[in-house]
């Protein structure tokens, strides 16, 4: 009954298939380990090919471990990001309406309010655009680019 309520989270597949290379790798190495003990080559050689064979299946293991939690991170950071671009275009839209209602208040033609509106509202969908957001824009402690700096000769 505790066992329904607590369900195991899903692995993610890129671990599993890890995990599976790395189990089917110790297994070859331990079956070629049987194998040098049969034909009976020298145990300090077969303790250290199996250890560097370890050290190399763990190592990989590792890597693509490493690599699953960066792109989760990754994704997480865009999120958060997504969500914050999504705050401020609220907020902008917010202001833009109580612009369009201090215009009104005031006497501003219909027509010109109507265009300032469209036109702001136009600024500010660009501007808050999340379709253009990479991953690559998530690192923001370099907000320095080389491509407007003019050297002098």
């Amino acid at each position: 009954m505790n066992n329904n309520n607590n369900q195991k989270e899903k692995i993610p597949r890129s671990i599993v298939i890890a995990n599976n290379k790395k189990q089917k790798e110790i297994k070859n190495l331990l079956s070629l380990r049987d194998e040098m003990i049969e034909n009976s080559i020298d145990s300090i050689l077969i303790k250290k090919f199996v250890d560097e064979q370890y050290e190399k299946i763990n190592k990989e293991y590792q890597d693509k471990i490493s690599k699953h939690n960066k792109q989760k991170l990754q994704n997480n950071e865009m999120l958060s990001k997504i969500k914050n671009i999504k705050k401020k275009r609220e907020k902008a839209v917010e202001f833009l309406l109580k612009n369009k209602t201090f215009l009104e208040e005031h006497g501003a033609s219909k027509e010109y309010v109507k265009k300032y509106v469209e036109k702001q509202y136009q600024d500010i969908n660009i501007f808050y655009d999340i379709t253009n957001i990479k991953p690559d824009d998530l690192d923001t402690d370099n907000d320095f680019s080389n491509d407007n700096v003019d050297f002098i000769d």
